[in-house]
């Protein structure tokens, strides 16, 4: 059995998610497991995964339909065996040793259950060594939980279930107040739980997150109307989630 399950989500990023594999496959301390969920890419994605399947590199859930991000997080937990579980985003890049500094806390620490770690931005085209290089250079939000650096324990969303799919965006935002994570400045978000996770910020690197005109970010159409849906979304899932707790009903479950 895999320590660890490394789901990829992936919509047409042909371009980057060759690089994104190849960094999961760097990580050669720990035992893993790398599933790459793809949103039903129109690009020459499905080229290069299934050449990484033929060699034994990774496991894939292809998309039907284009289901959204929150879905295919969900997807790739569904099928996934680790212990713990982690996210990259498929134009993204973990770092030298991400997986094995947060595993080793995990391991050493029976009563965490989310460790994160810092995450640098990457500007440009680099690749794996190139940002390796780079690291000095780039600016990093200490702070911040962003989603490329948060590994859980698989029990997390046994207890407090899965990803919020009408989220189509904030939904990693949605998901760490609903198990009493921290957001930006250090400040706790009111809490909605009465025994939110325990967990733990590391200063490590741990992934690149990159920042380009293709990326899901950039392309959303950020329109008043569609930020005023987001939020009205993200209101009421929250005050569901005070009035009545994590439920069957109301929460996906494994």
């Amino acid at each position: 059995m895999p320590k660890v399950s490394v789901i990829i989500t992936s919509y047409n990023y042909g371009n980057y998610i060759n690089k994104c594999i190849e960094s999961c496959l760097c990580q050669c301390s720990v035992k893993k497991e790398i599933i790459v969920v793809d949103d039903h890419s129109t690009d020459n994605t499905r080229d290069i995964l299934n050449r990484h399947y033929k060699e034994g590199h990774i496991r894939f859930v292809i998309s039907k339909e284009n289901m959204g991000y929150s879905a295919c997080k969900n997807a790739g937990i569904a099928v996934s065996k680790g212990e713990y579980v982690t996210f990259i985003d498929a134009d993204d890049i973990l770092c030298q040793s991400s997986l094995e500094c947060r595993v080793k806390i995990l391991d050493e620490n029976p009563d965490i259950d989310v460790v994160h770690g810092s995450v640098k931005i990457l500007r440009d085209d680099s690749g794996y060594i190139r940002a390796m290089h780079q690291a000095h250079k780039l600016r990093t939000h200490p702070s911040y939980v962003n989603a490329q650096g948060v590994m859980l324990r698989r029990r997390v969303f046994e207890k407090y279930g899965l990803f919020y799919e009408p989220l189509r965006s904030k939904a990693d935002k949605e998901y760490w107040q609903r198990i009493g994570l921290y957001k930006s400045c250090n400040k706790p978000y009111e809490s909605i739980q009465p025994d939110p996770v325990k967990s733990k910020k590391i200063k490590n690197i741990v992934a690149f997150y990159r920042k380009h005109n293709n990326s899901m970010r950039d392309m959303r159409k950020r329109t008043p109307e569609y930020e005023a849906e987001v939020n009205r979304i993200f209101d009421e899932r929250r005050e569901q989630i005070k009035r009545e707790g994590i439920t069957r009903e109301n929460t996906q479950w494994l």
